[in-house]
């Protein structure tokens, strides 16, 4: 009865710690207290009884049922890091995707008066010359 107890905490969801934990500490608990009184009690003998092997098989799956339930909450910790991890790295790439819009802009925005000024520069100092075609596609942004 108490096996099929412990059993029973793999229906309760993952998200409910203390009641889970709670059902399968108790259930594994009250086991080892029980092997242990029959160990205690029971005449020793040099051979294996039937008692013990069902009384370490029932351990043996409410123990299980421990284990089952820390490899579950660690594994959907790491899943829930592993979609934190993933959300902030995206979060960030499409922050530095705006920061480098922004310095695009300055960038272009900073070529662009450089090739405006070296132009006039170029048609003060040497009237005789063409613009460059840089120039007029400069203007035109």
């Amino acid at each position: 009865m108490l096996v099929l107890a412990s059993l029973a905490s793999l229906w309760v969801p993952t998200g409910l710690v203390p009641g889970r934990m709670a059902l399968a500490v108790t259930t594994t608990l009250t086991l080892q207290s029980m092997i242990n009184s029959v160990f205690t009690e029971a005449p020793r003998t040099s051979y294996l009884k039937a008692l013990d092997v069902w009384l370490v098989t029932c351990f043996v799956f409410t123990f299980l049922v421990l284990v089952e339930y820390c490899a579950v909450l660690s594994l959907s910790r790491t899943q829930d890091w592993y979609d934190d991890h993933k959300r902030v790295k995206q979060e960030s790439s499409r922050e530095k995707g705006k920061k480098g819009e922004a310095e695009e802009k300055k960038a272009k925005k900073w070529c662009a008066s450089l090739i405006f000024c070296t132009e006039k520069l170029k048609t003060l100092c040497f009237p005789g010359l063409l613009p460059s075609p840089f120039a007029s596609a400069t203007l035109r942004t």
